[in-house]
């Protein structure tokens, strides 16, 4: 028999830091999963569909969030049907990714309104929202409602930030009419597009 060198049954390949953290989150998983405590990754999985929707190159249509609840809601049903505890765990997670994905989508449809596409110019009659600001440039203020006069294109879009002469003044309430220039919103700059 032939004697080994010290310390060598007790040394190993150190492991990549990738392996060390999935072997920890799979570890963390099966616990959580044995202790029930799988209610406390529902917020991450809210935040990771939101990080998803944000990352899309372009809005998905409606057919896509009509597809994707239907799928999540067939797997809590199915979950449901089989009387799969597993199953329904793993279909609540679903859910809380889907309803993250669908955060952004679903307030802009409740709350938000539809965006210039092309400028237009006309004669408007607006109702003064808000006062931003006033500098030697002049007043920026947010109007409502905004009503073509004389032939003018109508707009699709609820709310606009003007900036208006200094006189006369304007206070939150006043109504005007004026020819308007409405330019799009330019979209926001990302690092590395021209």
């Amino acid at each position: 028999m032939t004697a080994q060198a010290p310390g060598w049954q007790g040394r190993r390949r150190p492991d990549s830091s990738f392996k060390r953290v999935a072997t920890s989150l799979r570890e963390g998983l099966a616990e959580a999963g044995s202790q029930r405590r799988h209610f406390v990754l529902l917020p991450f999985g809210l935040i990771v569909g939101l990080v998803v929707y944000a990352a899309l190159p372009e809005e998905p249509g409606l057919p896509f969030f009509a597809l994707g609840t239907l799928l999540v809601c067939a797997a809590l049903l199915r979950a449901m049907l089989r009387q799969s505890l597993a199953g329904v765990r793993v279909a609540v997670q679903l859910w809380s990714l889907w309803a993250g994905f669908c955060l952004l989508p679903a307030h802009a449809l409740t709350f938000g309104t539809e965006m210039l596409r092309f400028p237009s110019f006309g004669h408007y009659a607006v109702l003064v929202d808000e006062v931003l600001s006033t500098d030697a440039a002049g007043r920026r203020v947010v109007v409502s409602e905004l009503t073509p006069v004389d032939g003018a294109r109508a707009v699709p879009i609820r709310r606009a930030r003007l900036l208006v002469p200094l006189e006369p003044v304007l206070e939150p309430g006043d109504r005007f009419s004026a020819n308007l220039r409405l330019t799009p919103v330019p979209g926001p700059g990302a690092a590395g597009h021209a």
